[in-house]
């Protein structure tokens, strides 16, 4: 499990690394999940309706992605990496 400070905040993702799925917590309401490839390209999004704590990513090639949790007003609240495995 990685557990991630950002000010006050906190985000766990787990399992770290994956392969079908991963859950966020966050202490935070988020609108958008936006993952990215590791050289800066999107791959899956997620929008408010979509949120929920478990994400499927089955359909991701194995490598190194990075995860950015945006808020109501489309601030970035924060960026973690993870393992597709």
């Amino acid at each position: 499990m990685i557990q991630k400070l950002t000010s006050t905040k906190i985000m766990e993702l787990y399992p770290n690394p994956s392969s079908e799925t991963f859950h966020i917590e966050y202490d935070k309401p988020i609108n958008r999940l936006i993952i990215y490839d590791s050289i800066g390209k999107i791959v899956k999004q997620f929008n408010h309706s979509q949120l929920d704590s478990e994400y499927n990513i089955s359909n991701l090639q194995k490598g190194i992605y990075f995860i950015k949790l945006m808020s109501n007003d489309n601030r970035i609240e924060t960026t973690i990496k993870f393992i597709k495995n």
